[in-house]
């Protein structure tokens, strides 16, 4: 890190010079496989999102967040009715491994039509996206 330091009028002036850090490579990856294991679902069933990364990069993959949402239709419109940022707890995909992770949550007692969205991202930067709209009935 460069250093100047002058004397002005009896005053000492130390500056820093601080030159912006360039960000990181750019990942290489992509969701080979994305969806719920049913399309529709009965109040109370298990429900089961899964989200597939390969690495298609020269470089590991050390940290994947995932962005959900929940919506339901509304008088033809879809509202957001829930929202998270998940830290996804896959540690490292190696260059050319695809990792598979999976949440799994009880269908709550509201029937309707939802559509489920995620967005993926990986060593912070976003790799894809995917919708999927399912049915609960009682």
């Amino acid at each position: 890190m460069p250093v100047s330091i002058k004397l002005t009028n009896m005053l000492l002036h130390v500056s820093l010079i601080l030159s912006a850090v360039p960000p990181g490579p750019a990942v290489k990856a992509e969701i080979v496989d994305s969806g719920t294991d049913k399309d529709a679902y009965k109040v109370g069933d298990k429900a089961t999102v899964r989200i597939s990364i390969k690495n298609t990069g020269d470089r590991d993959i050390t940290k994947v967040e995932v962005r959900a949402a929940i919506e339901k239709e509304f008088l033809g419109n879809f509202v957001k009715v829930m929202s998270d940022h998940i830290q996804v707890p896959i540690y490292r995909i190696r260059p050319g491994e695809t990792e598979t992770y999976k949440q799994t949550a009880t269908i709550p007692n509201f029937p309707g039509k939802y559509r489920v969205g995620t967005r993926v991202i990986a060593n912070g930067q976003e790799i894809g996206e995917f919708q999927k709209t399912i049915e609960v009935t009682r």
